[in-house]
């Protein structure tokens, strides 16, 4: 039995608990403005299935006044369970198609019969946030990519599957582990006092419900917890360099991460980014190690100086690894990534008329084609500077939407892999089994902790049940670059 104000208490408080639940995963309606009319008119017919929902709730709640609370629990429960369901249909039946098949077929050639000559044991490791294979396959039809061309008709692709994951740490970290990692966004959250993160889930469509993510970020402002930033610090399963870093193989890794990097000692080169600039730590046959200091902002907020920084970050990299010689050598850059949410999200800049304007233009003649011929530039240049014979490998966390989706359907990412004999389209694959087949490639054993190399480019390869991969050496501190937080600010990717 329960006194009236209890009971009119639960009839405001169910629509509400519903409003605050759903909204956050309605991927148009909170992009209403600056977009097209479909995308409007999706998100109207969000917002009035979800209007209708609570409307139903507070007539339940209105028809039950007699005193069985169980009953009036029912009748909100099913009306929930309904909007529920016709919110998922709506948005399973507009979303874009996270398949990229038949554009990554078109890129590639199919393998000849003939045999093919042994792969290189030296590889070099590319990664770019956010690459598309449907803006690959307009691009190269338009002749904007000539170098991407020219190795992706020699290359075996696939589509790379993340799983539905939404946001690039954690694919990242399992692209570079082969391995589950507890990486989820760009911030964690931490008990005052303990080692204990606070997980932000349950999830739906790649956002916390119940805008946890906003709760937590408010009960940091008041000291009731810790935020953190992740770093390489944070893997539970050593990335791919440490372990052939280990094995012996000379590795060159250059500001591999989307969010912050901590200085390693290796065997070989790594570069992170600072505030100063970059920093390249080598270390030479008898185990000196120097760090050369290159003073460099390639981060910045206009979308011509991103597109423009990134010729600076690949030329670091290309005059570091002609120097080093390594094996192994890896890449990262996040300009596709940068330039499309700068587009696509309105709150991610300070010009926004650039970016709506932007949005008008064809995909061949914008920035995004801007972006792209940049990329192709860099890896002609990274592919040169590290010198023949190599493996190259290229691969992005996940594809894009030129929409109000941007990336949040997760769209299939991009893997070729030129010079290792295989062409033709590969199909799906997992994105764990990347940091496996690079190793396997310069013939480094395999951890047993890493998924699987892929077989068709390895048929063959060593696994290391007891690999011994000492600890690691930091060299730097986490948390030190305010350029790289600045830039994930700008993004909408941390707000604190």
């Amino acid at each position: 039995m329960y006194p009236p104000y209890v009971r009119s208490a639960l009839r405001l408080l169910f629509p509400i608990l519903f409003v605050l639940a759903w909204a956050p995963t309605l991927t148009p309606l909170h992009r209403l403005y600056g977009f097209g009319a479909r995308t409007t008119i999706v998100g109207l017919a969000e917002g009035a299935l979800l209007i209708v929902a609570a409307a139903a709730i507070v007539a339940a709640g209105r028809r039950r006044r007699s005193r069985s609370l169980a009953a009036f629990s029912v009748a909100v429960i099913g009306t929930t369970l309904a909007g529920w369901l016709a919110l998922t249909v709506l948005t399973a039946l507009v979303e874009p198609s996270r398949d990229r098949s038949e554009a990554a077929r078109r890129a590639s050639v199919p393998s000849a019969s003939e045999p093919s000559s042994p792969a290189s044991r030296r590889v070099l490791f590319i990664g770019v946030d956010g690459m598309d294979w449907n803006a690959l396959d307009r691009l190269i039809a338009n002749h904007s990519l000539p170098f991407l061309a020219r190795l992706l008709s020699e290359a075996r692709t696939y589509q790379v599957d993340n799983h539905g994951l939404g946001l690039s740490p954690a694919i990242w970290a399992r692209v570079y582990t082969g391995a589950p990692e507890p990486f989820q966004g760009f911030t964690n959250w931490r008990l005052r006092g303990t080692d204990r993160q606070i997980a932000v889930l349950p999830q739906w469509r790649h956002r916390p419900i119940f805008m946890l993510d906003r709760v937590l970020t408010a009960g940091a402002r008041i000291h009731l917890w810790d935020v953190t930033s992740p770093s390489n610090v944070d893997f539970v399963h050593p990335p791919l360099w440490r372990v052939a870093s280990a094995a012996g193989a000379r590795v060159g890794v250059f500001d591999p991460l989307p969010f912050d990097v901590v200085g390693e000692r290796v065997n070989g080169f790594f570069a992170w980014q600072s505030d100063e600039g970059f920093r390249i730590a080598a270390s030479n046959s008898s185990g000196r190690q120097a760090i050369e200091q290159i003073h460099d902002n390639t981060f910045a907020e206009s979308l011509d100086s991103v597109i423009g920084g990134e010729s600076i970050r690949a030329g670091v990299a290309a005059r570091a690894f002609a120097r080093e010689r390594p094996d192994i050598g890896i890449y990262y850059t996040h300009v596709l990534d940068a330039v499309g949410h700068m587009i696509w999200e309105p709150g991610a800049m300070e010009d926004v008329a650039e970016a709506r304007a932007e949005r008008t233009r064809p995909l061949t003649e914008g920035r995004i084609a801007a972006a792209y011929k940049a990329v192709d530039s860099a890896v002609q240049s990274l592919a040169a500077r590290f010198g023949e014979p190599a493996t190259i490998v290229l691969v992005s966390d996940h594809g894009w939407e030129f929409s109000a989706y941007a990336h949040r359907t997760a769209p299939f990412g991009v893997a070729a892999i030129a010079g290792s004999g295989p062409k033709g389209f590969g199909g799906a694959i997992g994105i764990e089994s990347v940091a496996a087949t690079v190793l396997a490639l310069a013939q480094v054993p395999v951890p047993s902790t890493m998924a699987a190399p892929l077989r068709d480019v390895v048929p063959r390869w060593t696994t290391c049940t007891g690999c011994a991969v000492p600890p690691v050496t930091f060299i730097s501190s986490p948390g030190d670059d305010v350029e790289r937080r600045n830039r994930l600010r700008s993004l909408g990717y941390v707000t604190k």
